[in-house]
């Protein structure tokens, strides 16, 4: 079972396309996520506390580079795994970096 956050909820049906062999679970606030957490095995972008505590077995993958805000102790108790998306925004990153550098250095202002 692989259960989606609000913002990824969008691409549900995309998802289930591509993978119809996958249990994908559609949550509409952090409640509804703790109330379905029971049997969850991936979870995309959702780590509040509460829901670490009602999962009994998990991973989770954030959609963002940044993992603030997770619950890092409880996740190391439990021993779930955090993994993070940074290594698909670097190449975006050092694009606009360059650009906006390029922008500075022709005085371009927007």
């Amino acid at each position: 079972k692989i259960i989606l956050s609000k913002r990824i909820g969008d691409f549900l049906d995309d998802l289930q396309q591509d993978f119809p062999e996958a249990e994908f679970i559609h949550t509409s606030d952090d409640d509804d996520a703790v109330s379905k957490a029971v049997d969850v095995d991936v979870s995309f972008d959702i780590r509040t506390r509460g829901f670490v505590e009602a999962a009994t077995q998990l991973r989770i993958q954030t959609v963002s580079a940044g993992v603030n805000g997770a619950p890092f102790e409880l996740l190391k108790k439990r021993g779930i795994t955090l993994t993070n998306a940074s290594a698909n925004y670097g190449p975006n990153m050092a694009d606009h970096t360059l650009a906006l550098m390029l922008m500075l250095s022709r005085q371009i202002h927007i």
